[in-house]
């Protein structure tokens, strides 16, 4: 095993001002049943996941591909709190996020379309925290 290594000249940019401190909407759903559905997707369609928090308290992830065509599914949010929302993101980047948590539930905070989305597991002894950016989508 070989690992190479470089040293990166000047200072780091501050990670703090990525982090949105206030929240437009905060849904929470369970990490096993939202991993099963991002992983179909993402075998079916392309990178672009549209994730929506639907008015009937569901998440649903819908995937529009030219050559498969369109990829939906919905599964039910334990708490939602705050504004429906809409957002797309890369439904790969999604999923690795989601394999690492290792709690039942997790967090999802939106704080608008621009903003990353803050992903946070539900257990109160873990510190972890994820952003994933959105994609910019014509609609």
């Amino acid at each position: 095993l070989r690992v190479q290594s470089a040293l990166l000249e000047g200072t780091y940019p501050s990670v703090n001002n990525l982090i949105p401190k206030a929240y437009l909407s905060e849904v929470i759903v369970k990490t096993d049943r939202l991993l099963h559905v991002v992983e179909r997707i993402s075998i079916l369609a392309g990178e672009s996941v549209m994730l929506s928090v639907l008015p009937s308290n569901t998440l649903s992830l819908v995937s529009k591909t030219a050559e498969i065509g369109d990829v939906k599914e919905e599964i039910p949010l334990d708490h939602l709190e705050g504004d429906h929302f809409r957002v797309a993101f890369n439904g790969k980047y999604f999923r690795d996020i989601l394999r690492a948590i290792d709690s039942e539930t997790l967090r999802i905070r939106f704080a608008g379309k621009e903003r990353p989305l803050v992903i946070l597991p539900v257990d109160a002894s873990s510190s972890t925290l994820f952003l994933i950016t959105p994609v910019r989508t014509h609609d």
